[in-house]
């Protein structure tokens, strides 16, 4: 787990356990392989994004199951903006510091974070550690009190 998420987990007192890909007896490639071995639904496990406003280049964290789209349109009506695209992988790690396939919403960053509202209806969800191969379970409603997000409905079924 990546040192500052760490520390933001330690201080806000949450309970929460690290998985680590390599401790299952499967190779774990995917989310539906993480989603097997640990016989969860796979909505449970998440992917956290980074967005950016086109005219601003306002940057946001957004969080959702992984087998859902982001609704970029819904976001950018919650965030007060006209058009929303993904950022690359550069300033992605530039913000977070966080490679891709790793980030984790909890980090060292001043940003807006957007979490799915349909996250609440689990009691743990997966998110990304700040590094490859470990994941966060962790309860939503201790994730939207530490990262001070914003619970909207900010995702759709993939069609």
């Amino acid at each position: 787990m990546h040192n500052s998420v760490i520390k933001i987990l330690q201080k806000s007192g949450s309970e929460y356990r690290e998985i680590f890909h390599r401790d299952f007896n499967t190779l774990i490639n995917s989310p539906i392989d993480l989603a097997n071995a640990m016989e969860y639904e796979l909505s449970r496990i998440t992917k956290t994004l980074l967005l950016k406003d086109k005219k601003s280049e306002r940057f946001m964290i957004t969080v959702c199951s992984i087998n859902k789209i982001l609704d970029l349109n819904a976001i950018a009506i919650i965030a007060e903006v006209k058009k929303l695209t993904f950022a690359n992988s550069i300033e992605l790690f530039n913000i977070t510091k966080f490679k891709r396939n790793s980030v984790s919403p909890l980090g060292k960053f001043e940003l807006p974070i957007y979490i799915d509202k349909n996250l609440e209806q689990f009691e743990t969800i997966l998110i990304g550690s700040g590094e490859i191969g470990t994941e966060i379970e962790i309860s939503p409603l201790a994730l939207i009190r530490i990262s001070k997000a914003t619970v909207k409905a900010i995702s759709k079924n993939k069609e």
